[in-house]
């Protein structure tokens, strides 16, 4: 509903502006910041890109990289969390 389509540049540019009006945004910008660079290892980016437009490099469409994006997600916490216990 917020993005317009179900685009990964929309969400990343929804996320952007959330995050900077948001009173916590340099909060959970560091916090998502580990997110980006676990995506660009995982995906064996050596050059600077948008974590969105790494994962739509490697799905089929922008469809496809939200639900890429949401595995990436659930991947990375599971990742994490077993980390820390």
């Amino acid at each position: 509903m917020y993005l317009g389509k179900p685009s990964i540049h929309h969400l990343r540019c929804y996320l952007a502006g959330w995050l900077h009006g948001n009173p916590n945004g340099l909060q959970e910008a560091q916090s998502f910041s580990y997110f980006v660079t676990w995506v660009e290892k995982r995906h064996q980016m050596e050059f600077t890109q948008s974590w969105a437009k790494i994962i739509d490099f490697w799905s089929v469409d922008e469809i496809s990289a939200l639900d890429h994006l949401f595995t990436l997600l659930d991947e990375f916490h599971l990742m994490t969390h077993q980390a820390q216990t």
